[in-house]
């Protein structure tokens, strides 16, 4: 099994504070409880990631692991299925990384200790990520082989980041499809972005958001988008990355109302949990590994 740290913490969470209170049927200018709710809201979303192996919001992670994967030695067939007169082997486990955390945004990189003990970094060209697996898998390149760590635990670690998305600041003038204030990275070319007010107005419904997605970042951070904005935006907090699904925020939910209702570990009356509830949708969500 792989050890996975965080490196780079949540930064926001799927649920806002009045999406809870409203929830809760709590009114708005009740505040007495915002830090205590505040405090529900992570501890659902982080008992939501634990249980569907997913990250609802971006964040950075390393994961390590005993060695490449190919350091697995493959088992004689008569040991598995006590058959002494069979001389075939059992093919290797799978020649490939599985991530821990969905959906998987980039790889930084692939480090790993050498036999002399000094940490080496694994040249990208060796490698091919496959990121809209779920889990991602990453996997040697044709014609190549996964180099020698030392032999011992934790030899080899992935730092990656992955998770739904998060918000970014960012203007962008009419008529333009070139932001500026939100620093992008060269990894952020390809994913979606949902700018609100940017798009046309509508009758009576105000401003539609702009979805678009990134194309090209430059040398000072600035991204060029797939579609150009209708309406203006200043120092607008924009989505960058995929919506969380509705029925995993609708399990959060219902989480964070059972905590506020219920505080102690016990109960004085018999409870039972009600079917298409917290688990039956954040099942609909979960990743299941295969290595």
């Amino acid at each position: 099994m792989a050890g996975i740290d965080i490196t780079q913490y949540a930064t926001c969470e799927p649920v806002s504070l009045g999406a809870a209170k409203s929830q809760l049927q709590l009114d708005s200018g009740f505040t007495l409880d915002d830090e205590y709710i505040r405090g529900l809201i992570r501890s659902a979303r982080e008992n939501a990631e634990l249980h569907t192996a997913r990250a609802f919001v971006t964040q950075g992670f390393r994961e390590y692991f005993d060695g490449f994967p190919e350091d697995r030695l493959p088992i004689p067939y008569n040991v598995i299925y006590d058959l002494p007169t069979r001389h075939d082997f059992e093919p290797m486990q799978h020649n490939r990384f599985e991530l821990s955390r969905s959906p998987l945004q980039f790889v930084v990189d692939v480090q790993y200790l050498d036999y002399e003990g000094n940490v080496q970094t694994l040249d990208p060209s060796l490698y091919y990520v496959a990121p809209r697996k779920e889990p991602a898998r990453i996997c040697h390149a044709p014609h190549s082989w996964w180099p020698r760590p030392m032999r011992r635990v934790d030899s080899v670690w992935v730092d990656y980041i992955a998770g739904y998305g998060a918000p970014v600041t960012l203007s962008i003038a009419a008529n333009s499809n070139v932001t500026s204030g939100a620093v992008f990275t060269q990894f952020n070319v390809g994913q979606r972005l949902m700018i609100p007010g940017a798009g046309p107005a509508i009758q009576d419904d105000g401003v539609a958001p702009l979805q678009t997605t990134i194309l090209s970042v430059d040398d000072s951070g600035n991204a060029t988008l797939s579609a150009s904005v209708v309406t203006p935006v200043v120092s607008v907090s924009a989505w960058l990355g995929r919506p969380v699904a509705a029925i995993a925020r609708q399990a959060m939910l219902m989480l964070i109302t059972h905590w506020y209702e219920n505080r102690l570990p016990i109960a004085s009356a018999g409870l039972k949990e009600l079917p298409y509830a917290v688990k039956d949708l954040l099942d609909a969500n979960r990743v299941y590994y295969q290595a």
